[in-house]
């Protein structure tokens, strides 16, 4: 009956590891970028602005939100057409397979809300 809560603890410790590992992992931008962005086969579809995420986001979930796409309307075609991943590149930080989440805004002022894939 004692190895119960040991075992309970090493899962609770091994989660949080898990955790902080997962957040290692995904970058945080310090600040707005410009980028472009790829299919996952390396075609340029577009180039706009990374910004960092939300404070009110989840760290683990959300990394950037993309605004500013040119053109216009194709991150919306993409998921229209259930094709959710993109490639990000940008200045300074690595390349990341996002998949486009949601989208919020207006068409003249759209935000897409992309998670580490």
């Amino acid at each position: 009956m004692v190895q119960t809560p040991v075992r309970a603890e090493r899962s609770v410790g091994q989660q949080t590891a898990d955790a902080a590992s997962k957040e290692a992992e995904t970058p945080s931008l310090p600040y707005q970028l410009s980028c472009t962005v790829l299919t996952p086969s390396g075609t340029l579809i577009a180039r706009g602005q990374a910004i960092p995420r939300k404070r009110d986001h989840l760290a683990e979930a959300y990394s950037v939100r993309l605004t500013e796409i040119e053109p216009s309307g194709v991150l919306e075609a993409m998921v229209y057409s259930d094709q959710h991943d993109i490639v990000l590149r940008a200045e300074g930080v690595p390349e990341l397979t996002l998949r486009i989440d949601h989208i919020i805004g207006s068409p003249q002022q759209r935000e897409f809300f992309c998670h580490r894939r």
